[in-house]
């Protein structure tokens, strides 16, 4: 478990970083390539281009996200708006950079408060699916699971009781 949240002028800002053991350009595909997020996230279309559509499909849940792109540098800056068939979830923002042994990771997702009372289920989602990213680029991808992330969402609401 190692997002955190802060209040912030208009919403929550959830913040993640990890240390990858692969090179940048690993995980750039990883995060891009839609046959690749589909192992760990869902499959996603994404035009990398300023402007560029983002469209990301959970089959589990039926949900689509459909964004465009608002920042885009490869393979080191992706940010992008979180728009589901309702409401506008405010932006994702992927950072990379090469350091010793591999990638730093740094994803920022800003929740507005008209969108989120809670923001437990994102940061338990988000921590979830990051796991399950380094599993697929350590070569052993697992399964998204309902148990893994109730249990990481518990630790986010003890650790957070006051969002």
């Amino acid at each position: 478990m190692d997002g955190n949240v802060t209040k912030v002028a208009d919403g929550y800002q959830l913040r993640f970083e990890r240390h990858l053991k692969h090179p940048i350009e690993k995980v750039w595909a990883a995060i891009t390539e839609s046959n690749l997020s589909a192992q760990w996230l869902a499959p996603a279309q994404i035009e990398q281009r300023q402007g560029g559509r983002v469209v990301i499909r959970f089959a589990n849940s039926g949900t689509v996200i459909d964004g465009t792109v608002l920042a885009i540098d490869p393979p080191r800056l992706l940010e992008y708006g979180w728009k589901d068939q309702t409401d506008y979830r405010g932006p994702v923002r992927w950072e990379l950079s090469p350091e010793a042994g591999g990638t730093k990771l740094v994803l920022t997702h800003t929740l507005p408060y008209a969108q989120a009372d809670k923001p437990y289920e994102y940061l338990a989602g988000w921590d979830t699916h990051l796991e399950q990213m380094a599993h697929l680029l350590d070569g052993h991808p697992i399964p998204w699971s309902r148990d893994r992330w109730e249990q990481i969402r518990a630790a986010y609401v003890a650790a957070y009781p006051d969002l």
